[in-house]
């Protein structure tokens, strides 16, 4: 839907305007920031980076777009940009050696030949490209990478690796995947940090800050059955999924059932209590919702309030910031429609029932909205639609309860 104010409740496609923006925004802040601080760096780091930048520059625009979407690249730019504004040569010069890592597949896919890039291994000592399904175990400080005639090479000290971008090494350990290539685990330090991280903070505020990463094969059938589950329900929100999630991480926690982060574009967190499709299902379209607001909210603003202005939510009957509000009332706006949707499509009623909750959430929201938030124009058009959705909504199932549907 595209018109004067296009509604956010409509489903992205690979062309969406905000989405394909939001990824825009940040390719061409990786060239200006990148450029800027391979200048500073010390000893041979700055030309490590500066070569990295070549290659980014080579790809195309959509080339460029799958690095800053793929999984765990908003960590690494949010932790490159932290470090950079404090000025941190060192750590710096360090993590800014992983970006040749998110470059690789992209590289093999435009069939853009390179040679001798290293690559360095995670903390753990294994080697993961962004966009492959594997990784490698390694001997090495680094693993250099070259491309020629299709096959990638890896080499380190004790091995060297020919394949083309679609084989596995022998030795690799493989990860599990969902319909649409979405990878599914959270073996990767850089997870384990985020996460500590987390706990931290949901401690100091009063939370168990307990999640803790899960085996993927204790969520992969289950998610890849809700996969299925939306694209026989919604065919549109199916395709925003895998145009949007890169990664789930399947987590085990006792109060923390999913959540998803501005920084970890592209990836979701996921307890692995799936077995019922209605909880399933819900938890994949709210944290893929989530993302998808994210990116709206970096080119149009919704409301005129601070960080700290907190409001009450019926969503999680606490105070939450203006933003968490909105994205609430967004994210339950879609669900009712899914849930509408498999009311009519399955035979169980659960799904009504489920329905019915939400639209309670979601009335109480919107009274909220209209009476408390500076909704600017935008935002205003937007939260008509969740108004106008709901209403059409709740009248449809309260006319089919009636008559016994």
């Amino acid at each position: 839907m595209h018109n004067a104010t296009p509604s956010v409740l409509s489903c992205v496609t690979d062309g969406d305007h905000h989405q394909q923006s939001a990824w825009d925004k940040r390719r061409t802040a990786v060239t200006s920031v990148a450029r800027a601080l391979s200048a500073r760096l010390p000893g041979g780091a700055g030309e490590c980076l500066r070569r990295s930048i070549d290659l980014f520059d080579r790809l195309s625009t959509d080339g460029q777009r799958d690095v800053v979407k793929a999984p765990l690249f908003g960590y690494w730019w949010h932790r490159l940009s932290v470090l950079y504004q404090a000025a941190q040569w060192e750590p710096l010069a360090r993590w800014s050696a992983h970006l040749p890592r998110f470059l690789i597949r992209p590289l093999l896919a435009e069939g853009i030949s390179f040679n001798d890039v290293e690559l360095p291994p995670s903390d753990d000592g294994r080697l993961w490209l962004p966009g492959m399904y594997w990784r490698i175990r390694v001997e090495a400080p680094s693993v250099v990478a070259s491309s020629h005639a299709g096959l990638l090479e890896l080499v380190d000290r004790s091995r060297v690796v020919r394949l083309t971008s679609g084989e596995t090494p022998q030795d690799a350990e493989l990860f599990e995947r969902l319909p649409g290539d979405i990878l599914v685990s959270g073996d990767d330090p850089w997870i384990a940090g985020y996460l500590q991280r987390a706990n931290e903070n949901s401690s100091a505020e009063g939370g168990l800050g307990d999640v803790s990463v899960a085996k993927a094969a204790e969520a992969a059938p289950d998610l890849a059955d809700a996969v299925n589950t939306v694209e026989t329900v919604w065919p549109e929100m199916a395709g925003e999924i895998r145009a949007i999630v890169q990664q789930i991480v399947p987590i085990h926690s006792r109060d923390t059932v999913a959540f998803s982060n501005t920084a970890l574009d592209g990836l979701l967190f996921i307890r692995t209590d799936l077995a019922d499709p209605v909880v399933a299902t819900e938890r994949l379209i709210h944290e893929t919702s989530h993302l998808r607001l994210n990116a709206v909210f970096t080119l149009r603003p919704f409301h005129d309030h601070l960080p700290s202005d907190r409001l009450h939510s019926p969503y999680r009957k606490t105070p939450r910031p203006v933003d968490g509000l909105v994205h609430g009332a967004f994210v339950f706006a879609r669900i009712a429609e899914f849930h509408d949707r498999a009311r009519r499509v399955f035979d169980s009623p659960a799904w009504s029932r489920r329905l019915g909750e939400v639209l309670e959430m979601q009335a109480e929201a919107l009274d909220l909205i209209d009476s408390s938030v500076r909704l600017t124009p935008f935002g205003r058009a937007q939260c008509d639609g969740f108004r106008r959705s709901a209403d059409t909504i709740a009248s449809a199932l309260t006319s089919d309860q009636a008559i016994g549907q």
